[in-house]
């Protein structure tokens, strides 16, 4: 999808369901620099608009904001809008779209209610809802007594996926699910967390060493090489995180000779 359409997209929707607030859940490490332009900006929006970080993390000089926020899209505001359609197809794991009855206040409360996560041997955890990548991980490792309740802030859930197709998750708001932090997890959906993550991982080991091979190819066909050559990993591969990153490393390497014949 491009920034073009995905502009489209919003618009359409605000002209449609105009009652329905639409937030956009902005990840700082993607783009540092947004948050301090976007909150000069929001001095001008109207009396309802704000910015809300989840939570603070700004670098030495506060410049730069590496901590994920909220702002409310308003129809009014279309260099706001185009501004984050940009970056969000520039790096989609960075922007996602809510759509929410909740007030920024009480939304920007519920998210930071949903980011703690404990497993059974009392490990805590951070869910990363701010990353993209880990929506569609939500519905493959929660029950569905979990899903319901973790998702009931939400009427739907927008984000572009690694092909930077626009997905929607329609789950309809709740007013009265009751989510109580912190999210419990037992070892089976840590693992489903920590598998999905995996790929991601080599993928930045070899980004260290070998960038030069993964600039030759493009970033969703490198991603499914190595989560294909990682699927058929053997159990002492799985136990070395260099035997992982040699096996992804040949299967590029594979694919690119391949290109050449």
């Amino acid at each position: 999808m491009t920034a073009d359409a995905l502009e489209q997209e919003i618009v359409g929707f605000l002209a449609r369901d105009a009652g329905r607030p639409l937030y956009a859940f902005v990840y700082g490490v993607a783009y540092p620099t947004l948050f301090s332009a976007l909150a000069g900006r929001a001095r001008g929006f109207p009396a309802t608009s704000n910015i809300e970080l989840v939570f603070d993390a700004p670098d030495d000089t506060g410049a730069r904001q590496f901590g994920p926020f909220v702002i409310p899209i308003e129809p009014s505001r279309r260099d706001v809008v185009r501004e984050l359609c940009e970056k969000c197809v520039e790096d989609p794991r960075g922007l996602s779209l809510i759509v929410s009855p909740l007030s920024l206040q009480r939304l920007v409360e519920a998210i930071r209610n949903r980011l703690d996560a404990v497993c059974d041997d009392g490990t805590e955890w951070q869910v990363k809802l701010f990353d993209t990548r880990v929506i569609p991980v939500l519905a493959q490792a929660l029950t569905q007594a979990q899903l319901t309740s973790y998702l009931a802030m939400v009427d739907e859930w927008w984000y572009l996926d690694r092909k930077r197709s626009l997905q929607k998750v329609i789950h309809g708001f709740q007013a009265n699910a009751d989510h109580r932090s912190p999210l419990r997890l037992n070892d089976r959906q840590v693992s489903i967390f920590t598998d999905a993550g995996l790929t991601d991982s080599i993928l930045y080991m070899l980004a260290q060493t070998d960038d030069d091979l993964l600039a030759m190819i493009d970033e969703s066909t490198r991603y499914d090489i190595v989560a294909n050559a990682l699927h058929g990993a053997t159990e002492r591969e799985k136990n070395s995180s260099l035997l992982l990153a040699d096996r992804a490393r040949c299967a590029l390497i594979a694919f690119c000779e391949e290109k050449l014949e």
